[in-house]
C-alpha cells in the first residue's frame, strides 16, 4: 500500500506542469514589443553586461556577481564606470512595433498570474513602488538594498531583473553625474 501511495505521488509530481516564472512571460511581452522580436534588446543587454564586466563592476555574468555589485551600490561605494553609456537611452532608441499593445500583454499575464510562479515578482513590484512613492526622490543606495533583500542570485540571472539593475545603475550614474 505504501509503495502504491509513493508511486502515485511520484506520478502526480512528474505529470504536473512546472510553473513558469511570471518574469519570463513579462520579458517575452517586452521582446515582442520590438520590431525584431527583441533581438536588438537582447544584444543591447548582453553588450552592456559585457561592458560592466570589462569595467570591473561585474566579475562575470552570474547572479552572485550582480548581488556583489548591488551590495557595493547599497553601501554607497563608488561603482562608477569609466566609460559607461546610458543603457536607457540606447534601449529607448530601439525600434518598437506600433501595433503591439504592451500594456494589454502585461495585463493578460498579470490577470492569469496564478498560472505562474509570481511570489518574487509581486514582492519586488510592491517594494519598489512603495519606496519610490515614499521617498519621491530617487535613492539608488536604498533601492539596491531593497533589491538585495528580495532577489536571490538565481533571480538576478533573469533578463527581467537584469534590466532593472541596468536601469538602477543608469539612474545612479546620472544622479552622481558620473559618465
Amino acid at each position: 500500500m505504501k509503495n502504491l501511495l509513493n508511486l502515485l505521488v511520484v506520478f502526480l509530481v512528474a505529470c504536473s506542469p512546472a510553473q513558469e516564472r511570471i518574469e519570463n512571460k513579462l520579458t517575452q511581452c517586452s521582446y515582442h514589443s520590438f520590431e525584431d522580436g527583441g533581438a536588438q534588446f537582447q544584444e543591447l543587454m548582453l553588450d552592456y553586461e559585457n561592458l560592466l564586466i570589462k569595467e570591473g563592476l561585474l566579475m562575470d555574468k552570474s547572479g552572485a556577481s550582480y548581488r556583489r555589485m548591488l551590495s557595493q551600490l547599497s553601501e554607497g561605494n563608488n561603482v562608477k564606470g569609466k566609460a559607461l553609456y546610458s543603457f536607457i537611452e540606447q534601449w529607448s532608441g530601439l525600434e518598437k512595433r506600433e501595433e503591439f499593445d504592451m500594456q494589454n500583454c502585461i495585463q493578460q499575464i498579470l490577470s492569469d498570474s496564478t498560472q505562474y510562479k509570481s511570489h518574487t515578482y509581486l514582492k519586488f513590484q510592491a517594494t519598489m513602488e512603495k519606496e519610490v512613492t515614499l521617498f519621491g526622490d530617487f535613492q539608488p543606495e536604498l533601492l539596491a538594498t531593497k533589491m538585495l533583500g528580495i532577489l536571490s542570485a538565481k533571480d538576478l540571472e533573469l533578463d527581467f531583473y537584469k534590466f532593472r539593475v541596468f536601469f538602477l545603475l543608469d539612474m545612479a550614474f546620472t544622479k552622481n553625474k558620473l559618465p
